[in-house]
C-alpha cells in the first residue's frame, strides 16, 4: 500500500486489530468537533478484509499485508511477522507530517514509540485491559510485555485506562506515569435502537424471565457455572447466550438438552442492543482469574444498562460499584450455591425494584461525558508539543 495524504497534518491510531469498537469512538469523536480532519487507522490485513478503505471522509483505514502472514503461529515467527509489520508501518507513514499517534494496546506501543521519534509527533498510550496481566498471559511472553511496557510507557505524552483500579495500578508501578479514566462506555447519543421479537421466538410466555449474556463464549466469563444452573432451575426462568467462541460445542449440548437454555451466534454490533431490549437481565459473570478481570469494566455491563436492563455481576471491585452507587443490579459471589439461590429468587416483581436505578445509570453513563476527558487528553498533549 502507498499512502498519498498531500502532506497534510494527520492523526494515525496504531492496532492490529482494525475493528476495535474503542477506537472508532474515539475516531467518532475527533471528527464530531472538527478536532482532526485527516485520519489514518493502520493494523494488520487478515483473508477477508480490505487492505485500503474509507471509514469516512475525514479516516482511512489501511491493513498492512506482510510476506510472513502465512508463516507458523508459533513465538519465534510471531517476532519476524511483527518487525516485517514495523517496517511496512514506517515505509508507508513514515513521510507523513503526523501530529499525534495512538497507541491502542501494548502490542502497538513499540511501533508507536518508534515512530514517534521518527515523525515527531505526540504519543498517546491507549489500554484497552491490564495489558500485563490479562487472562492467558504467562510465562516468558509476560515477562517480555512487562519489560516492553516498563521501557516504553514512559515515552507516551499521555496514558489512557479504562477504570480507576487500572489508573491506580500504572500509578503505583510506574514513576511519574498518571493515567487518565476512559471509561469503555458505547455511543448511543441519539442512536435509535430497534427491538427484535425474540421472546416471541423463543416461544416464551409473558411471565417468563429472560437472562441475557452477550459476548464471548470462552472461559473466565462465567458461562459454565449459568449452563449448569439454567439446566437445573425449577421456575420460568430462561437463558438466552448471544455470542460464539470455543464454548460452543458446550452451550450447543447444554441447549439441546434444556428448553430452557438457547443460543444465537454472533450478531452484527448494530443488532447487539436489539436483542437486548426484550430481556429482563443482563449477565456479567467475569471471573476473578487475573489482575486485568478482576479490575475490569467491560463495555457489555454498559450496553445491558443504556438497553434498559439491571445487570447481575460478580463481586469485582469496578463492577461492583457501579452497581452499588447506581442500585441497578445485583451483586452475587462465587459460591455455587449463592449462584443457584440467586436465580430461583428471582422474579418479575423483583426485577422491576431495579428499574429505577437502570434509567438513573442510564442517564449519567454517557459518552459524551467519556470523549469529553478524551479529548482534554488529546489537546494537552498537543499543547505540550508546541509549548
Amino acid at each position: 500500500i502507498t499512502i498519498k495524504l498531500e502532506n497534510r497534518v494527520v492523526h494515525i491510531f496504531l492496532s492490529p486489530c482494525t475493528h476495535e469498537s474503542r477506537m472508532f469512538k474515539e475516531v467518532n469523536t475527533l471528527q464530531s468537533v472538527g478536532f482532526s480532519r485527516n485520519l489514518l487507522i493502520v493494523g494488520l490485513w487478515n483473508p477477508g478484509l480490505l487492505e485500503k478503505e474509507n471509514y469516512s471522509s475525514f479516516c482511512k483505514i489501511f491493513r498492512l499485508r506482510i510476506l510472513s502472514f502465512f508463516f507458523p503461529r508459533n513465538k519465534f515467527f510471531s517476532v519476524i511477522k511483527y518487525f516485517e509489520w514495523c517496517l511496512r508501518l514506517f515505509f508507508c507513514v513514515g513521510k507523513l507530517k503526523t501530529d499525534l499517534i495512538h497507541a491502542h494496546g501494548l502490542k502497538s506501543l513499540p511501533a508507536a514509540v518508534a515512530l514517534k521519534f521518527f515523525t515527531g509527533a505526540s504519543l498517546i498510550y491507549d489500554a484497552h485491559e491490564l495489558e500485563t496481566e490479562c487472562n492467558g498471559l504467562s510465562g516468558v511472553i509476560q515477562k517480555i510485555s512487562k519489560l516492553i511496557e516498563f521501557l516504553l510507557i514512559g515515552f507516551a505524552d499521555g496514558t489512557m485506562v479504562v477504570s480507576d483500579s487500572i489508573a491506580f495500578h500504572y500509578k503505583a508501578k510506574y514513576q511519574g506515569i498518571n493515567p487518565i479514566v476512559v471509561r469503555n462506555i458505547p455511543n448511543l447519543s441519539g442512536a435509535q435502537m430497534p427491538m427484535i421479537p425474540i421472546r416471541k421466538k423463543l416461544g416464551l410466555k409473558t411471565n417468563d424471565c429472560l437472562f441475557l449474556y452477550l459476548g464471548g463464549l470462552v472461559p473466565g466469563r462465567g458461562i459454565e457455572a449459568l449452563l449448569n444452573t439454567f439446566s437445573k432451575l425449577q421456575c420460568n426462568h430462561h437463558l438466552l447466550l448471544v455470542g460464539g467462541g470455543v464454548l460452543e460445542g458446550r452451550v450447543s449440548a447444554s441447549v439441546s438438552s434444556s428448553n430452557r437454555i438457547h443460543w444465537i451466534p454472533p450478531v452484527s454490533p448494530t443488532e447487539v442492543l436489539a436483542y437486548a431490549k426484550e430481556a429482563d437481565v443482563g449477565l456479567c459473570f467475569i471471573e476473578d482469574i487475573c489482575l486485568s478481570y478482576r479490575y475490569s469494566l467491560p463495555n457489555k455491563l454498559f450496553e445491558y444498562l443504556l438497553a434498559g436492563l439491571p445487570v447481575a455481576v460478580y463481586d469485582l471491585p469496578e463492577q461492583e460499584k457501579i452497581v452499588r452507587k447506581y442500585d441497578c443490579g445485583w451483586v452475587l459471589t462465587r459460591e455455587v450455591s449463592a449462584f443457584s439461590m440467586f436465580f430461583e429468587s428471582l422474579t418479575k416483581e423483583v426485577i422491576k425494584t431495579k428499574k429505577s436505578g437502570v434509567e438513573r445509570a442510564s442517564t449519567e453513563l454517557d459518552w459524551r461525558n467519556e470523549e469529553q476527558i478524551y479529548l482534554s487528553l488529546c489537546r494537552s498533549v498537543l499543547l505540550s508539543r508546541h509549548s
